[in-house]
């Protein structure tokens, strides 16, 4: 088995990875940063999906029948308020 960095530039706690198939894309959750990529297959096309309102995400799953994306975030003490967990879709 022989590895090669992939993506190697913008990734800061990358934390869940998954494939989208049906799109030929590569979602990317970054835990630290709070924010969710999307990459294409060849590695080349990258895009921020979401990166407001995310404390710390931590899991990502497709629905490609759906066009739906649901996510975790497992919340934290933001500003001295403390920001629940909760499990957010977008499509």
């Amino acid at each position: 088995l022989r590895l090669n960095p992939f993506i190697t530039s913008g990734i800061v706690g990358p934390f869940h990875l998954s494939v989208d198939w049906a799109t030929d894309k590569i979602y990317l959750v970054q835990k630290l940063i709070g924010r969710i990529d999307a990459f294409s297959l060849n590695g080349q096309n990258r895009s921020v999906l979401v990166s407001s309102n995310l404390i710390m995400p931590t899991s990502l799953v497709l629905d490609s029948n759906s066009s739906y994306m649901f996510f975790t975030d497992v919340g934290n003490i933001n500003n001295n308020r403390l920001q629940p967990p909760k499990i957010e879709r977008a499509c």
